[in-house]
C-alpha cells in the first residue's frame, strides 16, 4: 500500500508493537512536506514553506527547481509528472524516474503507466517494466500496463483493455476490462482481478462474479485471499470459501499462512490463516449461555436492558435473560469487537424456565399471654417451613419470605431439587390469617414467584407448671423474675423491691479499700466504679480526701507536748493513753508520755472515719537537737569557771 510520500521505511510487526527502521517522509495539502515518527507518533512539517516537489539523495532532501523548464542535477527537463509516490522527468530522449529515494534513467517511452507496485514505459515493440519493490526490470512483449506477477508469469492489461497473463513470451487471455484494473494475485488455479470495484476470477476460460470492494489493496497468496469490500471483508480459502470476516479494513498482505491486515484506524495485526480459530466460544448455560473469548484484543458489548451478564474470569461471561419469572423474554444480543471486528451475535431465547419454589409443613406460631420468641426476644412469633426450589442460574439469587411486614432474606446455593428448613423470628400483629409472599432477588431485581395464605397457630402460656426463680440485683432494685418456657418460647413475669445500699465511700488518696469483694485503689478525688457479677450491677462512688489534718506544730513544754493543727471535722486525737476530742478545734495538750511515740487522729467525715498516724520523732528533732547543743554550751562554761 503506498500513499503520496518521498520515503517509505521499512516496517516491522514485533511483540512490542510496531517498529521502523526510519521516518515517513509525505506531502500533505498545498505540497507541505512532513516527517512521521511511525513509534511515537510525532508529525513535524520539513520546510515553513512549501518548495513544490523534492528528491532524496545521500540522505539529503533536493528541491526540484522550478523555472520555466524543471531542474535537477543541472539537468532541465521540459516535462514534469508525478503519479502516486513517483516522479517522472522527461526531455526529448531521456526520462528520469525516482522514487523512494530511487533514481532510474531511461531512453524516453513513448507513454507509461504508473501503479503502486510497478512502472511500466512502454515502446514501439515492447513494454519495460520496474518492480518498485525490488528495482528488478523486465520486458513484456505486449504494449500496456504491468499490473501483477506471480512466480514467473506477469499480467498486464493492453491499450485494448484485455488483460493477458504473459509467460515466457507465451500470452494467455484472461479477460476484458474497461475500467481501472489491478491483480490481487492467484488463489488456487485461479486468478483475482479487481475490475473497477468488482471483483472476479478467471479459472478454466471463464469468470466468476465474486462482488464488490471498496479498496484494491486486497492481496491473494494460492492458498488465501483477503478481499475489503463495502461491509464486511472477506476471507478466502483456495475453494472460494468464506473462512473468515474482517471489518473497517482498508489492506491486506498475505505471506505464507500469515495475513498482515490494516484497518481504518491505522491498527496493524498479523493473522495466521491455517489455524482460524473461532473469535468467541458459545456454549448452552442454564437458562442462558456461557460465551468465552479466543483472543485478547475481542471484547463483548451487551444489551444491559434486557440482559444479565457476568465476567466469571478474564475471558469467559455468563449472559442470561434479566429476568427470571417474566415469560416476556428478549433475544439475547452480544456486540463482538476488535480491531477488525464489530457485529451483532444474536442467540435464541432458550426454552423458558421459571424457578420453582414451593413451601412445606409451613406453621406460623405465635405467643400469647406476653410470650417472646427463644431466638430473639424482641419478636413473638416463630415461623417454621421447610423450603424446596429448583433455579437454573449462575447469578446469585436470594429467597426472600414478607408475612405481616417482616421481610426475611435468605441466601442460597442455586441449583435442582435443593431444600432448606427455615426457624425464623417474627413480630406478628393479630392472630388473623396471614398472607406470606415468596420473592427472588437478584441483582436489586425483585420478584413475585408465589403467596400463601396463612393461620396462625396460637401458644398459651404453659399452666401448672413450676416457674423458674431468678434474682436480680441493679443498683438500688432487687428484681425477682419468674420465668416459664416451651420450646419455642418464653414467658416472664417481674416482681421489684428496694434494696438500699451505702454507694459513696470516703477514703484517705492511696488507701486501699474492698467492695464487693473487689479491691480499690483510691487514686483520684472522684471516681465511679460498677461492679457486675451474673445478675448482678451496683455502681459506687469513690471520693478520695488528700489529708483531713494538717499539722502546724508539735512541741515539748516543760512536762507536756502540745500539737497545733488545722481541720474542717470532727476529730479525735490520741496519744499514749490520752485523748482529745473537739470539733473545730486547733490545740491539744498532753502528758509528756515518753514511752509513747505517734499520735493518732480519727477524722469524723459524715459516718466515715479517717484514721491519720504521725510519729513524734519526725516532728521533734529539732527541739532534741536544739536541746543537746544547749547542754553542750553549758557544760563548756561550767568547766571554763572550774565547777567542772
Amino acid at each position: 500500500m503506498r500513499v503520496s510520500a518521498l520515503k517509505y521505511p521499512k516496517i516491522f510487526l514485533t511483540e512490542n508493537g510496531l517498529e521502523a527502521n526510519d521516518d515517513l517522509i509525505f506531502y500533505e495539502y498545498k505540497g507541505y512536506l512532513f516527517q512521521f515518527n511511525i513509534k511515537t507518533g510525532e508529525k513535524t512539517r520539513i520546510f515553513e514553506e512549501p518548495y513544490g516537489y523534492y528528491v532524496i539523495l545521500d540522505g539529503k532532501i533536493i528541491p526540484i527547481k522550478t523555472s520555466e523548464k524543471k531542474e535537477i542535477f543541472d539537468q532541465k527537463y521540459n516535462k514534469y509528472n508525478k503519479i502516486l509516490d513517483t516522479i517522472l522527468l522527461e526531455n526529448k530522449s531521456t526520462s528520469l524516474i525516482y522514487f523512494n529515494g530511487n533514481f532510474l534513467q531511461f531512453d524516453k517511452p513513448n507513454y507509461y503507466y504508473v501503479n503502486e507496485d510497478f512502472i511500466s514505459l512502454v515502446y514501439d515493440d515492447k513494454t519495460l517494466a520496474i518492480d518498485k519493490n525490488t528495482l528488478e526490470k523486465f520486458k513484456v512483449p505486449i504494449k500496456g500496463n504491468v499490473i501483477g506477477r506471480y512466480n514467473d508469469a506477469i499480467i498486464v492489461k493492453d491499450n485494448n483493455n484485455i488483460i493477458y497473463i504473459v509467460h515466457n513470451n507465451d500470452r494467455q487471455l484472461l479477460g476484458i476490462c474497461s475500467s481501472e484494473a489491478y491483480y490481487i494475485g492467484k488463489l488456487g488455479e485461479g486468478h483475482l482481478i479487481l475490475c473497477g470495484n468488482e471483483l472476479k476470477f478467471y479459472d478454466k476460460e471463464s469468470w466468476s462474479y465474486l462482488g464488490r470492494s471498496k479498496t484494491h489493496f486486497g492481496h491473494a497468496n494460492s492458498h488465501y485471499a483477503i478481499i475489503p469490500n463495502y461491509e464486511n471483508s472477506v476471507i478466502l480459502n483456495e475453494d472460494l470459501s468464506v473462512i473468515g470476516k474482517l471489518d473497517r479494513l482498508i489492506s491486506a498482505y498475505i505471506i505464507d499462512h500469515t495475513a498482515f491486515i490494516l484497518n481504518e484506524d491505522l491498527w496493524l495485526g498479523s493473522l495466521e490463516l491455517n489455524n482460524m480459530i473461532e473469535p468467541i466460544e458459545i456454549e448452552r448455560e442454564n437458562i442462558g449461555y456461557k460465551l468465552c473469548l479466543n483472543n485478547k484484543y475481542f471484547s463483548l458489548n451487551f444489551s444491559k436492558f434486557d440482559l444479565y451478564y457476568e465476567k466469571t474470569d478474564e475471558s469467559c461471561y455468563i449472559v442470561e435473560p434479566k429476568y427470571l419469572i417474566s415469560k416476556n423474554q428478549a433475544e439475547l444480543v452480544a456486540e463482538l469487537k476488535s480491531p477488525f471486528h464489530n457485529y451483532e451475535i444474536k442467540l435464541p431465547v432458550l426454552e423458558y424456565k421459571r424457578p420453582i419454589i414451593d413451601i412445606f409443613d409451613k406453621n406460623l406460631i405465635v405467643a400469647l399471654d406476653g410470650g417472646k420468641s427463644n431466638l430473639d426476644p424482641t419478636k413473638n412469633a416463630i415461623l417454621i417451613a421447610k423450603i424446596k426450589y429448583n433455579i437454573e442460574t449462575k447469578r446469585k439469587i436470594n429467597i426472600i419470605i414478607e408475612v405481616d411486614r417482616n421481610v426475611i432474606e435468605l441466601p442460597i446455593d442455586n441449583g435442582n431439587d435443593r431444600t432448606i428448613d427455615i426457624k425464623v423470628p417474627v413480630s406478628i400483629i393479630d392472630t388473623n390469617n396471614k398472607i406470606l409472599r415468596i420473592f427472588i432477588k437478584h441483582n436489586n431485581i425483585k420478584e413475585l414467584v408465589r403467596e400463601y395464605l396463612i393461620k396462625p397457630e396460637e401458644r398459651s402460656k404453659p399452666k401448672n407448671v413450676d416457674p423458674k426463680i431468678l434474682t436480680k440485683v441493679i443498683d438500688n432494685e432487687c428484681i425477682k423474675e419468674k420465668i416459664i418456657s416451651d420450646e419455642y418460647f418464653t414467658w416472664t413475669s417481674k416482681e421489684s423491691s428496694i434494696c438500699e445500699y451505702n454507694s459513696i465511700v470516703v477514703g484517705k488518696l492511696n488507701d486501699h479499700i474492698t467492695l464487693e469483694g473487689k479491691e480499690f485503689i483510691i487514686d483520684s478525688t472522684y471516681r465511679e466504679v460498677e461492679i457486675i457479677k451474673e445478675n448482678y450491677k451496683r455502681k459506687y462512688l469513690i471520693i478520695g480526701i488528700e489529708n483531713p489534718v494538717k499539722i502546724n506544730g508539735i512541741m515539748i513544754k516543760e512536762n507536756s507536748l502540745i500539737i497545733q493543727f488545722e481541720t474542717y471535722y470532727p476529730v479525735e486525737i490520741l496519744y499514749g493513753l490520752h485523748v482529745c476530742r473537739g470539733y473545730n478545734i486547733k490545740l491539744c495538750e498532753f502528758p509528756l508520755d515518753p514511752i509513747a511515740d505517734k499520735i493518732i487522729f480519727k477524722s469524723y467525715i459524715g459516718n466515715i472515719i479517717v484514721r491519720t498516724e504521725f510519729h513524734i520523732l519526725d516532728h521533734i528533732k529539732s527541739y532534741i537537737k536544739e536541746a543537746i547543743i544547749n547542754a553542750i554550751t553549758v557544760k563548756q562554761q561550767l568547766e571554763n569557771i572550774g565547777l567542772l
